[in-house]
């Protein structure tokens, strides 16, 4: 309970997870697509449930061990006073730093911010009124069973005669008997020990008759997830994990007592074999469109290899891919037109915000030139989410023939929030049971979080993206679209899956011609490989949360093949798109250096490329152990950036057509903070949107444009 405690403090005041903005879910709360006093009054209310659920846990792991408690009026009311210094110092912590963020982030007046507070403060009390009117009216002590006298009230003068002396009892000689009022406490030796530990256990059956409601209630809630009402804001699904979480704990402690950690490891390993060896609380998570219930892809090495060398496939793919380099140059009207080649970073919403902005930008100020000579886009997470989404307002200007795309509303749409309803599916139904499913194209899956991100992101986006992968094999054919390359990580092995409208075998790492990669294949095609599994009707919004798979916060997905392999985020491997930007840049270079004046590569970055070097200061005994480790994860990222940077170089010195490289970030100081989750505050959006005219983008931006204009 301490741990969970420790966790929403260090969450509040910024530490666990700022990078992740979760201060900013519980300063700033969002409900229905907005901050009001209702959105604080529900996180007041969650608050309340988990401040209660502390009191539950301490009353029934703790409660016996004062031998007074059973003989007072309303014991648990009065055990709940006397237990809140913790609960009391988190709340005006709390109501602290979220006043400072609404002040100095959020600019509001302070009667504003004075009403959000009010309203948090009335959701809290509501939930405890409620809490203590249950244990009231059911709760046993020994003023109701009219077994107390006036003369069993002791004095100052014989509190210490009265002390007891029995092992495991805490000796206790006062208590707050109202919050302004100190009372002795009294110890009932002369009550029938009978009567006593029948009281207690009675309370204690409330109190767990009172807990199963509560986690019932709230894990029904889930069965509602269709309805904007019930999708509560993230940081009141926070509180109503962590309070579902103690409320179960409490309840296996009040049962087993004791045993409690003997039973705990033994269900805990009786669990793990059972879910290894059979179905039982097996859940996968689906990609949308797949069938599942028929023959199995073929995922083992022969198969692999069989398909990276069957040389006719790769030869026809290829011929295929010159054909739409032939319809994109026709598009252009021009002789020789350059190559805009996007490669876009993984980093949440706030990568899809900068991407799609910046795609905005350019587009607008070259008159639609840029997205006309756009002919690929490749990356991760949710730079992809932002570049797809502007693809498709894009290609729906081209049928329309007007430039609605360059509207501001579109930045609000792509950057609605996404984090509620995948923290509430976490919440209520993922962790312990998935027992709706949902039906798309005639087949059957199971609902989870995956499912709820990919219905947000379709009605935050008015649908527009809600289409299979197939849906967008003419387009990019002809020309009109940029071919878009997914390749997120396969857990299995640590091979890429590429996810393309279009049949990409060629990059499949095989080359006919020498025989040094004969085991090296790196890539595998994700068209040919579950062809008999539907691939070309995978929902589109699928293959986008496969290559934005963060771990625990989406789901892995589970693929209908033989072993099954699951899939993670494509930043694992590469989160900038370069690696397979140059595999087809390399592939199609002939082709490039005879028919466009240059290649224009855009990266869209959520953080600098390079921040200030370190200083090595005098480290503890700890920091020398952790150094190694932190040292690997935190520059990990930046170990990505000198490969990619080598492969740019090394592929440059090859091309005999010029190759001109841009950088956009987003985040230009380490101090700064965007956050890198799949909520932004309306401060943060304002961040992203103003992020464009920073001296480095502004003049990168008109240096591209010039080139493109030329």
């Amino acid at each position: 309970m301490m741990i969970l405690w420790l966790l929403m403090f260090s969450m509040v005041m910024g530490g666990f997870g700022a990078k992740y903005g979760i201060h900013y879910l519980f300063a700033y709360p969002e409900y229905l697509g907005k901050v009001s006093s209702l959105s604080y009054g529900i996180l007041g209310f969650s608050c309340g449930g988990f401040i209660m659920a502390f009191h539950i846990y301490s009353y029934l792991l703790l409660g016996w061990k004062f031998k007074f408690m059973p003989t007072i009026a309303r014991p648990f009311f009065k055990f709940c006073i006397n237990n809140s210094l913790l609960p009391l110092i988190f709340l005006l912590v709390y109501l602290y730093k979220t006043w400072q963020f609404q002040r100095t982030e959020e600019l509001l007046p302070a009667l504003t911010i004075l009403q959000h507070q009010l309203s948090f403060i009335g959701g809290f009390v509501v939930f405890v009124l409620l809490s203590m009117g249950y244990f009231l009216r059911l709760n046993q002590d020994v003023i109701k069973l009219k077994l107390h006298r006036p003369e069993d009230d002791l004095s100052d003068d014989d509190f210490l005669e009265k002390t007891p002396k029995d092992t495991g009892y805490l000796k206790v000689r006062s208590y707050l008997s109202s919050p302004f009022k100190i009372s002795l406490a009294r110890f009932g030796d002369h009550y029938d020990k009978a009567v006593l530990e029948q009281i207690a256990r009675r309370n204690r059956l409330n109190a767990n008759i009172f807990e199963i409601i509560v986690v019932a209630s709230f894990i029904f809630l889930g069965v509602f997830k269709d309805s904007d009402w019930v999708l509560i804001p993230a940081a009141a699904s926070i509180f109503l994990l962590f309070t579902i979480l103690s409320m179960l704990t409490s309840i296996f402690v009040s049962w087993f007592k004791g045993w409690s950690f003997t039973v705990a490891i033994i269900l805990f390993l009786g669990i793990n074999y059972v879910t290894n060896y059979y179905d039982i609380l097996r859940y996968k998570s689906y990609a949308y469109g797949l069938n599942y219930t028929g023959e199995l892809a073929d995922y083992s090495f022969q198969n692999i290899s069989k398909l990276a060398h069957d040389t006719l496939n790769n030869k026809q793919d290829a011929d295929r891919a010159i054909e739409m380099l032939e319809n994109w140059k026709k598009r252009t009207m021009q002789e020789k037109p350059y190559m805009v080649i996007i490669a876009t970073s993984g980093g949440g919403i706030r990568s899809t915000a900068w991407t799609y902005q910046i795609m905005q930008e350019l587009d607008e100020r070259t008159n639609g030139k840029f997205m006309q000579s756009n002919q690929l886009i490749s990356g991760s997470s949710g730079g992809m989410l932002g570049a797809a989404f502007y693809r498709e307002l894009y290609l729906r200007d081209q049928r329309e023939e007007k430039k609605d795309r360059f509207q501001k509303k579109y930045f609000e749409q792509i950057t609605a929030d996404l984090l509620n309803p995948v923290s509430f599916s976490i919440a209520t139904s993922d962790i312990f049971f998935r027992l709706q499913n949902v039906e798309e194209d005639g087949k059957k899956y199971t609902r989870d979080r995956g499912y709820d991100f990919e219905r947000h992101l379709h009605k935050n986006t008015n649908y527009i993206m809600d289409k299979s992968l197939d849906d967008y094999a003419q387009d990019e054919y002809d020309g009109k679209i940029p071919l878009m390359l997914l390749a997120p990580s396969i857990v299995n092995d640590g091979r890429r899956l590429l996810i393309s409208s279009q049949p990409v075998s060629y990059l499949c790492n095989y080359d006919p011609d020498s025989s040094a990669n004969h085991e090296h294949i790196e890539n595998v095609e994700f068209q040919r490989m579950f062809e008999k599994q539907g691939a070309k009707n995978l929902r589109f919004s699928s293959a986008l949360r496969m290559n934005a798979t963060f771990p625990y916060i989406m789901p892995m997905s589970s693929l209908p093949s033989e072993p099954t392999i699951e899939i993670i985020d494509a930043g694992f491997r590469d989160n900038y798109g370069i690696k397979l930007m140059v595999s087809y840049l390399s592939e199609f270079q002939s082709w490039i250096e005879h028919n466009t004046a240059g290649i224009i590569i855009v990266q869209i970055r959520d953080t600098k490329k390079d921040f200030e070097i370190k200083a090595v200061r005098n480290r503890s005994l700890l920091s020398r152990v952790t150094t190694p480790v932190g040292n690997v994860i935190g520059n990990y990222l930046r170990a990505q950036d000198f490969n990619n940077d080598q492969l740019i170089l090394e592929f440059s010195k090859h091309f005999k057509v010029p190759i001109h490289n841009f950088h956009f970030s987003l985040i230009h100081d380490r101090n700064e903070n965007v956050s890198m989750s799949w909520h932004l505050t309306n401060y943060e959006k304002k961040k992203v949107q103003n992020a464009v005219g920073l001296s480095h983008n502004k003049e990168r931006i008109d240096q591209l444009c010039e080139i493109l204009e030329q």
